[in-house]
């Protein structure tokens, strides 16, 4: 009984070692086979370059070359969080509201953007700014704010 309180501590220390020591030695394969992150899509949020649809939190993809929104003229409810996506996920995005009063909480981080739509905000058309922070573009699709 004695051994086998020493043998199972022992075993899983060594094993804990060898699996990380991969963690440790160069990789194997050139780092050249990769694509530069400048090129590498976003297939977690943008499947396809298709956002989701959904008035209570809808994701609207942007593509990265023409900054076309996907879905175009989503409709939201006051008081939904938009998550705003472009495909390539190695450059940045920002969005501005043309009447910044109609959101709040609007964050954004590399290729993604989040903001709230205040639920005091008029209902209606609201149009906003894509800017590729990366390539200097921009365009101007819109959202409908549902009550």
């Amino acid at each position: 009984m004695r051994k086998i309180f020493v043998v199972v501590p022992a075993l899983v220390v060594a094993l804990f070692v060898i699996h990380c020591a991969h963690m440790t030695s160069p990789p194997t394969e050139p780092m050249a086979k990769y694509p530069p992150a400048s090129v590498v899509m976003d297939t977690t949020h943008c499947a396809g370059g298709v956002g989701i649809a959904s008035e209570h939190g809808p994701v609207i993809c942007i593509d990265s070359n023409s900054l076309n929104a996907n879905p175009d003229h989503q409709h939201v409810h006051r008081g939904a969080w938009i998550h705003f996506f472009l495909t390539n996920a190695g450059q940045e995005i920002d969005i501005q509201f043309k009447e910044p009063v109609k959101v709040q909480f609007k964050e954004r981080r590399g290729n993604e953007c989040w903001l709230r739509i205040r639920d005091d905000a008029l209902t209606g058309q609201a149009r906003y700014t894509v800017f590729n922070l990366t390539t200097g573009k921009n365009r101007d699709p819109d959202v409908m704010i549902d009550p």
